[in-house]
């Protein structure tokens, strides 16, 4: 029964959220021996980067969306095998499965680098396995070889690994995971791996070596306390499964009192004391469960095992009470079973449903729900989703609800679009008029005689050497001041010959005109080279004018038909819209009438098992009130403390 419950368990943890990388590394092997590490590719494109953005923000619908309208203006030609990589693995997101596989099978098939194409078996491989389709996901990886990206190489090798394991090859297991050197990131879930491929290819005691090392690791991270505690409950049920339970409660007390694997660690305990006949050392554990919350299946479990503990300590009034507990809960249980089925199928699940996923990640194949639904039977709801087929069901609604308010959102806003043409066309009307008259009025053979005349006076100058033909404005006006000033010292010169002042005066007036040439002269190759910049800017100007007038010309005659075919595409996509609108709700009902489908058939299911328990346990409770009648009279039925045992429960507990 141990056995049984316990793999049970550990396929139900397989599908929680949390998978993304705790829980899930846990069961995961390495191979991929082959493969090496590439340096990762640098961002050369901004839109690509923009992509990559909201892809690792996991908004993948504005992704793809963003990705598709780079592609479409050319603006990725950087990463061109990337891009279509990206795509395909954002198509696989979605579950579009045939859109993905064209795309793959065309970078496949096509020239491009190794590393791609690795990246793109990887991606198919992952997905693959998701879906259960072991044996192709194992061919993909066996197509991997050569350079492997840095950011997927170790995810890479523990995928292949799991894969190995789910096919029960233990073998290729241990082989791939014994010639990978593993970093420290991925250090002790190798070891880990290694322990539980050993133990089930049956050399138990290799495997129990390997899982205690990372039993003993000390762990800094919520993670990696999960890994240690899932390593020493690795190492006492296996030992309980070989018949050494003794051994098996040394690993199983070093599980934490309150991590996730307490309740798994509880009940082995029990029944490793129960099958060393140390039934009361089994009943601090047993107890220790019996108080936590009974819809756990553990704690179901371990409330019957609690009652066989006493009987078979010759307790019969002790599993008279237990009995007759345990199947009180069981019944109240099954009842609240039945009640959330009810409520299930009157559509509670899916209105708490439609108000929790408000916000945050909107789509994708890998999405999880992160928050639990506010409903009475919420207790349920963490087991539901551990389920496969419930989980996967639960992404579908999640797309499904996504699209159908992306379209109503669509079908509500889109006349912004036809709000914005309207007011481009105002513009275009607006400004149309000066446009015409600008092109009117260009005369390029006009401009070209006054660029050739340009080019003329300035070839002049420069073999005249005449510098004082680049003066600028402020320099001409002061020599023709000092003209002027050499006109008026001539006069006075005439009037007053003798006079020794007009002749400093000149002195001064022909230094100052020295002065100005010196300066004008400075500035002479700087200003004619500039003067040569400034004609070939208008050579090249005159150049593309024509091509540029042209081009006004065709797009004024264009923009009526643009602005009308932009309209139409408006108005047809809206009229898709409204076409998959109803679709859409249509979809999304069905979808939401699976879903609760499958939870009240895990619920029933779960109500039948309870009914079990419930006829076992009364069964037994008969037997123990057989037991009870037949003691002799006068017989002292030795009995404990039950109390002080409650109390005593967590001394042997070793935390960590």
């Amino acid at each position: 029964m141990l056995t049984a419950k316990l793999s049970s368990v550990v396929n139900k943890y397989k599908a929680k959220g949390y998978l993304a990388f705790c829980v899930s590394m846990l069961l995961l092997f390495s191979g991929m021996s082959q493969a090496k590490v590439e340096e990762p590719n640098i961002i050369k494109d901004l839109h690509y980067g923009e992509v990559l953005f909201h892809f690792y923000q996991e908004d993948y619908f504005t992704s793809i969306v963003h990705l598709l309208a780079a592609r479409d203006l050319n603006r990725t030609s950087n990463h061109v095998p990337e891009d279509e990589l990206l795509l395909g693995g954002i198509d696989l997101s979605y579950g579009l499965h045939k859109e993905s596989k064209r795309i793959f099978n065309k970078l496949l098939e096509g020239n491009v680098r190794e590393t791609i194409k690795n990246r793109a078996y990887y991606y198919l491989a992952k997905i693959y396995f998701q879906r259960g389709y072991l044996d192709e996901s194992a061919e993909f990886l066996r197509n991997v070889s050569g350079p492997v990206q840095e950011s997927i190489f170790g995810e890479l090798k523990l995928l292949t690994g799991q894969v190995y394991m789910s096919q029960g090859k233990y073998d290729a297991a241990i082989s791939s995971l014994d010639n990978w050197k593993a970093s420290k990131r991925y250090k002790h879930y190798a070891n880990y791996n290694l322990g539980i491929a050993h133990t089930k290819q049956g050399d138990i005691e290799t495997g129990i070596d390997y899982l205690k090392k990372v039993g003993k690791l000390k762990a800094e991270t919520e993670t990696m306390r999960t890994l240690r505690d899932r390593a020493n409950l690795a190492s006492g049920l296996t030992l309980i499964q070989n018949d050494r339970p003794e051994d098996a409660i040394e690993y199983l007390e070093k599980v934490r009192l309150e991590g996730l694997y307490s309740n798994l660690a509880l009940l082995g305990i029990g029944w490793a004391n129960t099958n060393a006949n140390r039934h009361n050392y089994a009943l601090a554990p047993l107890m220790e469960l019996r108080n936590r919350s009974a819809y756990h299946s553990e704690v179901q479990e371990g409330i019957l095992a609690l009652a066989h503990a006493y009987n078979a300590m010759g307790l019969h009034g002790r599993a008279v009470q237990a009995y007759e507990k345990a199947a009180e809960i069981y019944l109240t249980e099954a009842q609240e079973l039945s009640y959330a089925a009810r409520e299930i199928e009157q559509g509670a699940l899916v209105n708490a449903l439609l108000d929790r996923t408000k916000g945050g990640p909107q789509m994708g194949w890998f999405w999880t729900l992160r928050d639990l639904p506010e409903l009475p039977e919420v207790k349920y709801f963490t087991e539901l989703l551990a389920e496969h087929e419930f989980h996967e069901a639960l992404k579908n609604f999640r797309d499904l609800l996504f699209l159908k308010k992306n379209l109503m959102y669509w079908d509500e806003n889109i006349q912004i679009y036809l709000t914005m043409l309207d007011t481009r066309k105002a513009r275009y009307q607006k400004y149309l008029p000066l446009v015409k008259k600008r092109l009117h009025e260009l005369d390029l053979n006009k401009l070209q005689s006054q660029k050739d005349t340009l080019s003329y006076v300035l070839n002049e100058i420069e073999n005249d050497d005449e510098f004082i033909q680049l003066a600028t404005a402020e320099e001409k006006h002061k020599l023709a001041k000092i003209d002027e000033l050499e006109e008026r010292l001539e006069l006075l010169a005439i009037q007053e010959p003798d006079n020794n002042k007009i002749v400093q005066m000149r002195e001064k007036v022909d230094l100052m005109r020295g002065i100005m040439k010196w300066q004008i002269h400075s500035a002479y190759i700087e200003r004619k080279w500039n003067h040569r910049q400034k004609i070939s800017e208008i050579e090249k100007h005159l150049s593309i004018t024509p091509d540029k007038s042209v081009s006004i010309k065709k797009a004024i005659s264009e923009s009526v038909e643009k602005f009308d075919e932009f309209e139409a595409r408006i108005h047809a996509l809206h009229k898709e819209i409204k076409r998959l609108i109803p679709i859409s709700e249509r979809v999304f009902l069905q979808q939401s009438r699976y879903l609760e489908h499958i939870a009240v058939k895990e619920l029933k299911k779960r109500e039948n098992i309870l009914v079990g328990y419930e006829k076992h346990a009364r069964y037994e409770l008969a037997a123990a009130y057989d037991a009870v009648a037949s003691t002799p009279p006068g017989q002292k039925q030795i009995d404990i403390d039950v109390e002080d045992q409650s109390k005593n429960s967590k001394k042997w507990w070793k935390f960590w």
